[in-house]
């Protein structure tokens, strides 16, 4: 998705950010869960892919954007048909159960900020 197709799609959370040349990545980072990481430092269950299939990191520009009512998003993503689970980890992090694919999470998450923002 282009910055323009973002800017879009999204026009209250880009209102709200310093820098409007980004692309999704640089707004949300999902990626799926692997049994890759080998680091016990590192593996809490938000990163165990037989706890959690995806984790999504919110950029702090977004964070920024949405302010306090970012906590009430992860349970309403939770309700949807297609969303097993969404678990609020750190604030600007979440795990996710579901089958969507992480530009499809991505969006969803995007989406339910934009529709949160005034």
């Amino acid at each position: 998705m282009t910055t323009e197709e973002l800017h879009a799609r999204y026009p209250k959370l880009f209102e709200r950010l310093e820098d409007k040349d980004v692309l999704l990545r640089h707004l949300v980072v999902v990626d799926e869960n692997e049994k890759d990481v080998t680091d016990d430092d590192i593996m809490e269950e938000i990163y165990d892919p037989e706890v959690y299939s995806h984790v999504a990191y919110l950029y702090p520009e977004v964070v920024k954007a949405i302010g306090e009512t970012l906590a009430e998003i992860p349970p309403q993503l939770a309700q949807r048909e297609d969303v097993e689970e969404c678990f609020d980890y750190e604030g600007d992090l979440w795990g996710f159960v579901t089958k969507r694919d992480v530009n499809a999470i991505a969006l969803m998450i995007l989406d339910a900020i934009e529709a949160q923002l005034d």
